[in-house]
């Protein structure tokens, strides 16, 4: 008996040491107090600087400004809640005074985000070192890592295809194409249900994805067995192109996915601008039902090379900021440095340069025409658009609007009539703490003084975005309008029931929306170039 107690006592005793002794571990490995409270009013003071800062900025570049409350009234610091993800202040914050601009002609904010409420139309901000808009981003290559280059679209019950390929990703180098109807992913055959939609995403995420399909836009229908595996590409923005030649017409037609920077953009369409121009066309068809803006530098540059050159030194468009940045008194700029392509410092009169030394006047802000490449002369301009063509895109229409005839037909998933998203104004990034912050700044206005469009622009016809056919395919229903043959439209490969479109991209009126792709918001970026010094 006393050898049990003596057991159980020994055993109570390591018992309570092992108890000690973890507790011990415990307690060291927990942060002081102390430091716990000095990290968190550290983190306290960071935000709430940042929190003041977007709402100074806002008050002197913000393009509504005038509408803006005072600081004291506003209390950026309000938005400081002490837990959660500052990122969720800052954007709280900006969809609070961004409500603030109301737009008198339809009696709302004008950054209503009719598809998504819960954030701004225009504004934003981002997290993390982006490379800027004043920097080497302006003439470096964009790269896409991890990504196959392709996106998915449910077309009708049991039915998915491919929404789009980027020529130079992995899925276009093995010869994918939009169009192609997917058999299997991983194995697993197609269905489309929220199963295997979230099956797919999950799929596409991964190093490498199996896929099944059978290719019905080449000239033998086959099935292929393809393998894709991720890896590092640069974007390819142009989708298709080529020269229509119908009924006596010669018409070029070019898929355009996203307004790049001018010299990545540059490289892929000054052939086939050339190729436009040798061919002699005299109609364009331009499809940027996918495109939600990018530089407006490249929408010059478009511009300039459809346009006669009898519209040399005319206006393009203008840029309007609020008084305040027109009359050199946003002062609040000398805190953004301009940098070089070699992200060293500018420098005038032997200082660093800031945007405050930028000209930010109509007249300085005025853009001509400066006639490039070998296209002559273009009778009519077709602008294929969906009610995600955005920012640059919708610049691109208006600044010909005044000069040319324009066309504009509308795809969505059902054929129902479609208006582009409406973004006349743009912005250039401003650097706070480790976040881009990112102000509707400015209004584009064409020679016509229109810019307007801010509930988006309407279509002349619409028609159902069918990814059936490939782009540039003749019996593409938007296609055919612009051919003046809307009855093929009832071509049997045209289904009635089609869901296409995408997470992102949203081209139909259906729950059902799948596409898996890079998240881009809708741009217009200024680049320095773009600049004119006081």
């Amino acid at each position: 008996m006393k050898k049990n107690i003596f057991y159980r006592s020994a055993r109570s005793l390591n018992s309570l040491l092992l108890l000690l002794t973890f507790s011990l571990l415990i307690a060291s490995c927990k942060k002081n107090p102390v430091e716990e409270t000095i990290t968190t009013q550290i983190n306290k003071k960071r935000i709430s600087s940042n929190l003041d800062s977007i709402y100074l900025y806002a008050q002197q570049i913000y393009l509504w400004n005038d509408q803006l409350s005072s600081f004291t009234t506003f209390k950026p610091s309000r938005f400081y809640t002490g837990a959660g993800h500052e990122m969720d202040m800052y954007n709280k914050e900006i969809f609070d005074f961004t409500r603030a601009a109301i737009n008198p002609t339809a009696n709302m904010s004008f950054e209503l985000n009719m598809s998504n409420p819960g954030i701004p139309k225009y504004s934003g901000i981002t997290e993390g070192f982006h490379t800027s808009s004043f920097t080497k981003n302006e003439v470096q290559p964009v790269l896409l890592s991890n990504n196959f280059g392709l996106s998915f679209a449910t077309v009708s019950d049991n039915e998915i295809r491919l929404l789009y390929v980027d020529s130079n990703s992995p899925a276009g180098k093995a010869g994918l194409n939009r169009g192609d109807r997917i058999i299997k992913i991983n194995g697993i055959p197609v269905q489309t249900n929220e199963i295997y939609y979230r099956f797919i995403e999950s799929s596409v995420k991964n190093a490498f994805i199996d896929i099944v399909l059978i290719s019905e836009n080449t000239p033998v229908i086959n099935n292929k067995n393809i393998r894709l595996t991720q890896a590092p590409f640069e974007a390819n923005p142009v989708l298709k192109s080529k020269v229509i030649s119908f009924n006596n017409r010669k018409i070029g037609y070019v898929a355009y996915k996203r307004f790049t920077d001018e010299s990545l953009s540059a490289r892929h369409l000054n052939p086939v601008f050339d190729n436009f121009g040798n061919e002699d066309i005299s109609e364009l068809i331009i499809d940027l039902r996918y495109n939600g803006g990018g530089y407006q530098n490249t929408c010059r540059y478009i511009a300039n090379q459809i346009i006669p050159a009898n519209l040399n030194g005319k206006t393009m468009f203008t840029e309007h900021y609020n008084p305040l940045m027109q009359g050199g008194k946003a002062d609040i700029l000398k805190n953004q440095p301009i940098l070089d392509a070699n992200e060293n410092p500018v420098y005038i009169d032997g200082r660093h340069a800031t945007l405050n030394d930028i000209d930010y006047s109509v007249k300085g802000n005025t853009v001509l025409f400066e006639k490039q490449g070998e296209i002559k002369s273009i009778k009519s301009v077709y602008f294929i658009v969906s009610k995600e063509t955005a920012s640059a895109s919708e610049l691109l229409i208006s600044i010909l609007q005044p000069y040319m005839k324009v066309t504009l037909i509308g795809v969505s998933g059902d054929g129902t009539n479609v208006r582009t998203y409406g973004k006349p104004v743009g912005f250039f990034d401003i650097k706070i703490d480790k976040f881009n912050l990112y102000l509707a700044m400015y209004q584009d206005k064409n020679a016509n003084n229109d810019g307007n469009y801010f509930d988006g622009f309407s279509t002349n016809l619409s028609v159902i975005d069918n990814p059936v056919f490939n782009f540039g395919d003749l019996a593409d229903p938007a296609i055919q309008i612009a051919l003046g043959n809307p009855s093929q439209t009832n071509n049997p490969r045209n289904k009635s029931n089609l869901k296409s479109a995408s997470l992102q991209t949203s081209t139909v009126h259906s729950s059902k929306i799948y596409f898996y792709d890079k998240i881009e918001r809708k741009e217009m970026l200024k680049s320095v170039k773009d600049f004119k010094l006081k």
